[in-house]
C-alpha cells in the first residue's frame, strides 16, 4: 500500500491530521502531492494507493476510484472579502449564519 497525502496547507490534510491523527504528521514514507486533482490522478493509477480526499473533488473527477465510505470530517467554513461584503455576499453570509443555513453545512 502506498499512502498519498495532500500537501502542507491543504484543508483536507489539516482535517485528517486533526480528526484522525491527533495532530500527528503523516508517516515518513507518505508521498506528498501538491493539488487534490493531481492526487486523484496519481491514486487512480497506483494499485494499492490510498489517500484522503474531499467528496466534491472526488465527484468532480473522471478518474475511476473506489471510495471507501467512512467517517465524515466537518471543516470550518469561512468567507473572505476585500473590504465590506457587497449586499449579495452579505446576504449569503447571513444565510449561513442562520439556523436554516447551519443545517445545510452540518
Amino acid at each position: 500500500m502506498k499512502v498519498y497525502a495532500a500537501a502542507h496547507g491543504q484543508a483536507v490534510r489539516g482535517a485528517v491530521q486533526k480528526g484522525f491523527m491527533d495532530g500527528a504528521e503523516y508517516a515518513p514514507g507518505a508521498t506528498e502531492i501538491r493539488t487534490a486533482l493531481e492526487q486523484l490522478r496519481v491514486i487512480a493509477g497506483e494499485p494499492g494507493g490510498i489517500g484522503a480526499m474531499s467528496e466534491p473533488v472526488i465527484k468532480a473527477s473522471a478518474e475511476k476510484l473506489r471510495v471507501v465510505p467512512g467517517a465524515s470530517l466537518p471543516r470550518p467554513l469561512g468567507f473572505v472579502t476585500v473590504g465590506a461584503p457587497v449586499p449579495a455576499a452579505q446576504k449569503m453570509i447571513e444565510y449561513f449564519r442562520s439556523p436554516e443555513g447551519q443545517k445545510q453545512i452540518r
